[in-house]
């Protein structure tokens, strides 16, 4: 059976297509959220995702036409889909704002409002390591979100680990400078 019968099929809600399609793309879908995610999920919870990404594509079949490939449109969900996972891990494991590194960095501002405080500062946060370019940005956020040592960022990107170690200084350089701009007072520890 050809992708384009594939899609025809689950456009009527043939149930048999969709096993056949996730037989076909599964462990396609699978090394795709793994290799995004740096392994850093279960086997059950690649498996999950994967079935996040089958359940998306049966319920946006019927938009599927025109000779359009299923393989690339599963590769950009099954992303989306652990990209949306790390973020939620991500969150879940920090109960309050990003903690950079306590010994490096201690903003404070006299406010009587600490939320408020911490809201702004978690936007300060976020607007600057948007504001970072590549490959910085993923250095930053694989080792201060995701918790990714320097050696496994330096192998996954092809870079010396002391390359990554110094743009991390610098990326927090830039982090502290956002911080100033906005009133905030850098001490070291």
């Amino acid at each position: 059976m050809t992708d384009l019968e594939l899609i025809q099929n689950i456009k009527k809600g043939e149930e048999e297509s969709l096993g056949v399609l996730i037989e076909r793309y599964g462990p396609y879908v699978s090394a795709v959220i793994a290799r995004v995610s740096g392994n850093i999920f279960t086997t059950e919870d690649v498996e999950e995702m994967a079935a996040d990404v089958f359940t998306a594509f049966w319920n946006s079949a019927g938009g599927f036409g025109g000779g359009r490939e299923i393989k690339p449109w599963l590769a950009r969900v099954a992303r989306n889909t652990a990209f949306g996972r790390m973020r939620q891990r991500s969150v879940r494991e920090s109960s309050q704002a990003l903690s950079l590194d306590d010994d490096i960095m201690i903003l404070e501002k006299d406010t009587t409002d600490e939320l408020a405080v911490k809201r702004e500062q978690q936007s300060i946060l976020n607007e600057a390591v948007r504001n970072l370019k590549e490959p910085d940005r993923e250095i930053f956020t694989r080792f201060y979100f995701f918790n990714e040592k320097v050696d496994a960022i330096g192998e996954r990107l092809g870079v010396n680990p002391a390359t990554v170690k110094t743009k991390l200084r610098r990326s927090r350089e830039r982090l502290r400078e956002a911080f100033e701009e906005r009133g905030y007072t850098y001490y070291e520890g």
